[in-house]
């Protein structure tokens, strides 16, 4: 029996590098001479898993670009939104992070929104591991980077939040959700002289977001509101955002909701968070942002995408 499976193994793995080999080739043939096949590089890059993809870069970097990666060769051959989602697609899950941090903190001003749907639904190893890999690439530390471009209550979120010791066991302590709402009441909505902002960081970025929602319903039951309420009633917009981002079950919840505002009035094609959202997700990672799209708004999200998008950029969406 291990024999067999040992014969099956073998066989994958040179099925898979044949694939592969057979991706490079297209690539190639996209690329060279005046003008890219967009279409066929495009297929490539949608059509693949993100491990298949580092194996194709990995090919591709040792026998057609001469240590050239995808990432460089997509940047010299792509523009825009499409050059964006390729180029994210290519990109390991810290490395995407990192592009987002970027796009948050560039310009004038920062796009706190898109730090938390960067930072909220990323587990505690993969918090550190881009603190790590933000200072070994950027030469700046992140910490120093969210201190240079945010101040009160969302700073403070995003330093707790970047500790990387948020709980992750999914566990439900009905007893403790129920002391958690009366101290979150006695900090926020029963204090007339403010808000104990710290408090409430430390309560739901201590917690699972199954345990969240377990103190916003003690929070409701006890005093007729929910909680998410409270806190946009005790917060300024950034801060209760976050925190309210705490509430959701995992990604697909998250990234629905914030997938309507991405697609909301004029400029959709220059929304970076949109190409982000997309871009590296997986079709069951999509399937589920679907559902839950379909839930919450009674439409599809490919309809969304076809009536707010257009070109070579929507096209590669609705290939997603």
């Amino acid at each position: 029996m291990r024999d067999l499976v040992d014969e099956v193994t073998e066989e994958n793995r040179v099925a898979t590098e044949y694939v592969a080999q057979r991706d490079v080739t297209t690539i190639y043939n996209a690329c060279k001479g005046l003008g890219t096949d967009e279409a066929a590089l495009s297929s490539i890059m949608i059509g693949r898993t993100k491990a298949h993809l580092e194996t194709v870069d990995a090919l591709y970097r040792e026998h057609v670009g001469g240590g050239k990666t995808l990432a460089s060769l997509i940047q010299s051959e792509v523009s825009g939104n499409l050059c964006k989602l390729l180029l994210y697609r290519s990109q390991s899950k810290v490395e995407f992070m990192a592009s987002m941090v970027d796009v948050a903190c560039k310009g004038f001003g920062t796009d706190e929104e898109l730090l938390v749907d960067t930072l909220v639904p990323a587990s505690n190893a993969e918090l550190l591991a881009l603190r790590e890999h933000y200072e070994a690439t950027r030469d700046a530390s992140l910490m120093d980077l969210m201190r240079s471009e945010l101040s009160g209550e969302i700073l403070l979120f995003v330093t707790k939040l970047l500790a990387g010791e948020r709980d992750e066991s999914g566990d439900v302590d009905e007893d403790a959700a129920a002391e958690a709402a009366e101290k979150l009441y006695e900090a926020g909505e029963k204090d007339w002289w403010g808000t104990d902002e710290a408090a409430f960081v430390d309560a739901l970025l201590g917690a699972n977001p199954k345990q969240c929602q377990a103190i916003n319903t003690a929070y409701e039951n006890s005093h007729g509101k929910s909680l998410q309420k409270a806190i946009k009633s005790e917060f300024g917009s950034d801060a209760a955002y976050g925190l309210c981002a705490c509430f959701y079950d995992g990604a697909p919840d998250l990234m629905a909701r914030r997938l309507v505002d991405a697609m909301k009035g004029f400029g959709t094609d220059e929304s970076d968070e949109l190409v982000g959202i997309l871009a590296r997700r997986t079709k069951s990672q999509l399937d589920r942002i679907d559902a839950q799209y379909r839930a919450l708004y009674d439409t599809t999200l490919r309809r969304e995408i076809e009536a707010e998008t257009s070109g070579d950029f929507k096209d590669m969406l609705v290939l997603m």
